[in-house]
């Protein structure tokens, strides 16, 4: 994950509910640090996400708490470059009972292409991409994959020369706890890459 995609700094407290008992935490994290050991190496298992399909050639890089705490992010790429990533993330804390509430109210609808109001309304969720000072919006939309309405924001970076495509999962139904998922690349390689990502992401099978 690269500087760009990152939280700028830790969410403030007023903004943020933890996991309330230890099982709440197993749910969202458990798969993040015990791998399915009957899963092989071109088979991803993370989080919400019970298989996603590596394109070929693809193998497991860092693993990090990019913000402290119970942040994770796991990241994937090919074997000779680095900077081209599949990306799971999860910011280690919910957001807020309000922030969830416009989250699971826009996925809760059929798949449609996002208002500037309704992206405007997931802040929250979408941290630096919902600023365009910070992140250009190409596609904001909702979708299915696998039977499950996801929300998918792709764009690139104003300051560096990143593009992404972002899936954000409601985890449980409450719109607070949100998986990302993510193909992260400099503008040079992602679209060579991109058919190949896309297909990874469409691959997804949920728990």
């Amino acid at each position: 994950m690269g500087p760009s995609d990152m939280p700028k700094e830790p969410p403030k407290q007023s903004e943020v509910r933890p996991a309330q008992t230890s099982s709440d935490v197993s749910k969202f994290l458990d798969q993040w640090v015990k791998p399915d050991p009957h899963k092989t190496s071109a088979i991803v298992s993370i989080g919400q996400v019970d298989t996603l399909k590596l394109p070929p050639g693809w193998k497991e890089g860092q693993s990090l708490k990019p913000t402290g705490g119970a942040s994770l992010l796991r990241e994937f790429h090919p074997t000779d470059n680095k900077d081209v990533k599949l990306c799971f993330f999860y910011r280690g804390t919910r957001i807020s009972e309000a922030g969830g509430k416009d989250f699971h109210k826009i996925i809760e609808q059929p798949p449609h292409i996002l208002s500037s109001s309704e992206v405007e309304s997931l802040r929250e969720t979408l941290r630096e991409k919902a600023n365009p000072q910070e992140f250009k919006t190409l596609v904001a939309k909702t979708e299915d994959i696998d039977g499950k309405r996801v929300l998918v924001i792709e764009g690139s970076y104003s300051k560096t020369d990143t593009e992404s495509r972002t899936i954000l999962v409601d985890s449980d139904g409450s719109g607070t706890a949100v998986q990302e998922i993510f193909y992260q690349a400099p503008k040079s390689d992602y679209a060579q890459h991109l058919p190949v990502a896309i297909a990874a992401l469409k691959s997804i099978r949920w728990k």
